[in-house]
């Protein structure tokens, strides 16, 4: 259990939350003054944006979509949905998504996940050491062209 105060309806409000708890419809939340029960840790779950490299942009143009990096202690989430901005012909190579800060990045191997494509399309993401966030290998059965329409979601989650 964690005593905090929320705002609701401009009124703030002391409130005993558990596990599994919800908040009135409408509250919204402040940390601000908010008890760490002893033994818990408060975590920043602020969200930090990447910026896209040259050959990439937001899928359909939607900021909603940008990619972004998260690190709760030693685990670290990268998420975001992008297309090429010109069709990407050689995908035997990688093309850098992003790069990701020193903190961020895996110490020893780089990090590789298949990635669902759009129709049957899938593809390579890798998070290498270097910070370099790419695509690569992207088809069905064999690789091909990466349309610029193409859909592109990804959601890595690692520990460093």
């Amino acid at each position: 259990m964690a005593s905090i105060k929320y705002k609701d309806n401009g009124t703030y409000k002391d409130m005993i939350v558990k596990v599994g708890d919800t908040l009135p419809i409408g509250a919204e939340m402040d940390y601000e003054g908010a008890e760490v029960p002893n033994g818990w840790e408060q975590i920043d779950d602020s969200w930090e944006t990447l910026t896209l490299e040259s050959e990439f942009k937001n899928y359909n143009n939607n900021s909603a979509f940008q990619p972004r990096i998260k690190k709760e202690g030693n685990v670290v989430t990268i998420e975001g949905i992008v297309s090429p901005i010109n069709n990407i012909t050689n995908t035997g190579s990688e093309h850098i998504i992003t790069k990701i800060a020193e903190k961020y990045r895996p110490k020893t191997m780089p990090l590789h996940q298949v990635c669902q494509a759009s129709v049957m399309n899938r593809w390579l993401l890798i998070v290498a050491v270097g910070g370099n966030v790419t695509l690569s290998r992207y088809g069905t059965t064999e690789m091909t062209t990466v349309p610029a329409s193409s859909w592109l979601p990804f959601s890595i989650t690692y520990l460093v």
